[in-house]
């Protein structure tokens, strides 16, 4: 059979296996011309692989559709494909199982296996970022002018650590103590309108969130229970106003059906898929996150069960994680 002749009988086994059939072939056609190559995405081969990979699956499809265009990709098989995010020094990495979709997970920051396979510009640029900035200097306290001992005041101190003023209580980093007066302002606003923080007691630099211009931090708060959450806000948000109230959670009604329905959209279509909600556990947290835990079956045209089970962590807006086990 000449080579022509082999394409097109792929080609068309393909097509009549479904979509699961044609994403994988898609990914190995992919990956035969850029075997495990890191790629620029703004244009050229990178480009055209990142366009590929999303037309073959959907999970990718909708990342980029959200958050834009990497600015590298890398194909290392056929079912893991992995996103470059350099202003959020953010790894995505797409793992295609027994489905023709995608599960994504995230980490921060990019491993120095794929930094130092960047253009050069692109390394230091990502150097750059990761810099701690210049410690400010202290101003050395002034010497009394008087030769008498001034007089000791007695500070009354507050009976619970709750009580304390931000002003004073408030630990941030040595860095960050130009913006200090607008982050003591922040949280004493977080405090104020986030129902779910009883108190806020450290302030740090975000380096998954924000720019230079506009640096981002996480406030750390505890809740009345003792658990602890990070609330995250920029510097134009301080200057802006933005509202800091808690972030409502999904009904709980609401949160299973839609880790329910994503489970039934990863399916390929030579799979039949049903639920067992005897006992799904939902677990919300004081950011405003919901997890879906439970289990379902996966069926095969021959008759052929699996029980799988599946965690899904979401918010009011997005799905973040959907990870399957069997």
């Amino acid at each position: 059979m000449s080579r022509r002749r082999l394409l097109r009988a792929v080609a068309t086994f393909a097509v009549a296996t479904g979509v699961a059939g044609c994403s994988a072939w898609r990914s190995d056609a992919a990956l035969s011309d850029h075997p495990d190559e890191v790629l620029q995405v703004r244009s050229g081969k990178g480009a055209e692989l990142l366009r590929v990979q999303a037309e073959s699956d959907a999970t990718l499809a909708g990342w980029v559709a959200q958050h834009g265009n990497p600015d590298y990709v890398r194909v290392e098989s056929a079912k893991r494909v992995e996103l470059c995010y350099i202003a959020q020094d953010r790894l995505v990495t797409f793992t295609r199982g027994w489905t023709a979709r995608s599960s994504a997970s995230v980490s921060e920051p990019i491993p120095d296996r794929l930094r130092q396979r960047f253009a050069r510009a692109d390394q230091q640029r990502l150097s750059a970022q990761r810099a701690p900035l210049p410690a400010v200097p202290r101003a050395k306290p002034k010497r009394a002018a008087s030769a008498k001992a001034a007089p000791k005041t007695r500070v009354q101190v507050p009976a619970k650590a709750a009580d304390v003023p931000a002003a004073l209580g408030l630990r941030i980093d040595e860095r960050d103590e130009p913006y200090r007066a607008e982050l003591v302002r922040m949280v004493e606003k977080i405090e104020r309108e986030n129902g779910r923080c009883a108190r806020a007691g450290s302030v740090t630099r975000s380096i998954s969130q924000g720019t230079p211009s506009d640096p981002a931090w996480f406030a750390t708060c505890t809740d009345r229970k003792g658990s602890e959450f990070d609330v995250f806000f920029s510097r134009s948000d301080i200057r802006s106003g933005k509202s800091m109230a808690a972030a409502p959670h999904l009904a709980k009604s609401v949160a299973i059906e839609r880790c329910k329905k994503h489970a039934l959209s990863i399916s390929t279509q030579t799979r039949k898929t049903a639920f067992a909600w005897s006992d799904p556990h939902v677990e919300e947290y004081p950011d405003g996150r919901t997890r879906v835990t439970t289990s379902f079956e996966a069926r095969s045209a021959s008759g052929l069960e699996e029980k799988l089970g599946i965690s899904c962590l979401m918010d009011t807006g997005e799905l973040f994680e959907a990870n399957i086990t069997p």
